[in-house]
């Protein structure tokens, strides 16, 4: 996998790390910074699901809100009283 070194560098010691540190300074760097990207995915990721279940409730409510008020829901209610009736 290939890294640019403007992704993966946050500030100015980080550069030097990667220019002149040792390779353990190196090393510890791309940790510390695969855990930034790590929380960063983690955060979009639950960003993304907000916005689907947003998404999604304002779909169902709009769906409820048709079914409500079409014939087949008044046809359902009809058919509910019947039967209510019947097992009086």
């Amino acid at each position: 996998m290939r890294v640019k070194v403007a992704d993966m560098c946050s500030s100015d010691d980080d550069i030097d790390i990667l220019l002149h540190g040792t390779s353990e300074q190196r090393q510890k760097l791309r940790k510390r910074q695969g855990l930034r990207q790590d929380e960063e995915e983690t955060s979009s990721e639950d960003e993304f699901e907000k916005e689907m279940a947003s998404e999604l409730d304002a779909k169902m409510k709009q769906i409820e809100k048709h079914w409500a008020s079409g014939p087949c829901f008044r046809h359902f209610m009809n058919i509910l009283q019947l039967v209510i009736h019947t097992r009086m």
